[in-house]
């Protein structure tokens, strides 16, 4: 009996030694992260158990205000404290390009999934000298959405004009999505909707009103109003309130007009306050290469409706997915239609006839 008894304490005490050099070995990290609001933390939980196989025991977190714009963004990370932040692809070369002055350049090489990401993502948006500073995990579309048990699939955009959808559609209560939009539809060139000089102010500006007068409602954010969604033919989305509706048993599904969409892109960038720290630069690759892996892109698109970027989420996606979200569909991905950033003339010039529009709502 002492024999076994000794055996069993004997193998307790190397199963606590093994434990305990187990733990001590890996290194400790707090990634402090600025984000949109909420849209990657159902995935931290998951990349902390991914660290920790990499060696790393990994803290997060969510630095407090969200990123609402490029601006609240340059300024929390002018304050310190930041680490990663997601910002927009228009982010990068805003005011003159001083989010640079910020963050650090990428070496692609540490990413293993870099290789699958879309081609077309792959953009001069947030080069500066040669050196790129973003590495672009989602992206989806000011888009068009309807609602399958009220309406079929619109192949147009001009529905939202038309006269028998009064008070049947839902758009984004911002100006330039919008002025965007009017461009697209009316068969002008894509890249006058980024100088507000070039474009047909009177022609836009009467659409723009309708628009705006024929809406239901204006919403803001990153969502609809979810409790008004059932009694509309048509909102205008960027993809998150699709997937929520559909989980309160609505049917709602994203429709691809002939006309096209513009596209927003996001991506994971590192201050350099954190460049600074190996153990951060290391759990910020990490991170970025969990977040690219095919399951993670495909649990994003379920949960906030974004298209992944990662051309292998094809093989776990659905065919209907696959269909919806345009997975590895490069034809899509037009870098003229991704939102580039705008100068203050033109930026300045579409929130003044906007809510000039707004102050004359009847």
């Amino acid at each position: 009996m002492k024999r076994i008894y000794h055996i069993k304490v004997t193998f307790l005490i190397i199963t606590i030694f093994f434990i305990q050099k187990n733990t001590f070995a890996l290194k400790k990290v707090e990634l402090n992260i600025m984000q949109w609001e909420g849209y990657l933390s159902s995935q931290f939980s998951g990349f902390i158990t991914y660290a920790r196989s990499k060696g790393y025991d990994v803290s997060i977190k969510v630095v407090k205000p969200s990123i609402v714009g490029h601006e609240n963004t340059v300024q929390r990370i002018s304050e310190g404290g930041v680490d990663i932040i997601t910002p927009s692809s228009y982010f990068f070369k805003s005011s003159e390009g001083n989010l640079f002055k910020f963050i650090e350049p990428i070496d692609e090489k540490r990413l293993k999934n870099y290789a699958n990401i879309l081609k077309k993502l792959k953009g001069n948006y947030a080069t500066l000298s040669n050196r790129n500073y973003g590495i672009p995990f989602t992206t989806g579309s000011y888009g068009l959405a309807y609602n399958t048990e009220k309406v079929p699939e619109p192949t147009s955009w001009k529905v939202l004009w038309d006269p028998s959808n009064k008070n049947k559609y839902s758009i984004y209560k911002h100006a330039f999505q919008n002025f965007f939009l009017i461009n697209l539809i009316y068969g002008k060139k894509i890249s006058d909707a980024f100088i507000f000089d070039k474009i047909d102010i009177k022609f836009s500006k009467e659409k723009a009103k309708q628009l705006i007068n024929n809406a239901n409602y204006l919403w803001s954010g990153y969502s609809n109003d979810l409790n008004k969604m059932d009694n509309l033919n048509y909102v205008t989305t960027w993809g998150y309130d699709v997937i929520q509706a559909n989980k309160k048993k609505m049917k709602w599904k994203i429709a691809h007009p002939i006309e096209g969409e513009y596209l927003w892109l996001d991506s994971l960038s590192i201050t350099k306050e954190a460049a600074n720290n190996s153990n951060k630069v290391n759990a910020f690759y990490l991170f970025c290469d969990y977040i690219l892996s095919p399951e993670v892109q495909v649990k994003l698109m379920r949960e906030i409706g974004s298209t992944p970027v990662n051309i292998k989420a094809k093989q776990i996606a659905t065919k209907e997915e696959i269909k919806s979200f345009r997975i590895g569909d490069e034809s899509y991905f037009k870098t003229e239609k991704i939102f580039d950033s705008l100068d203050k003339r033109t930026e300045k010039g579409y929130n003044y006839v906007w809510d000039q529009i707004l102050s004359e709502k009847k």
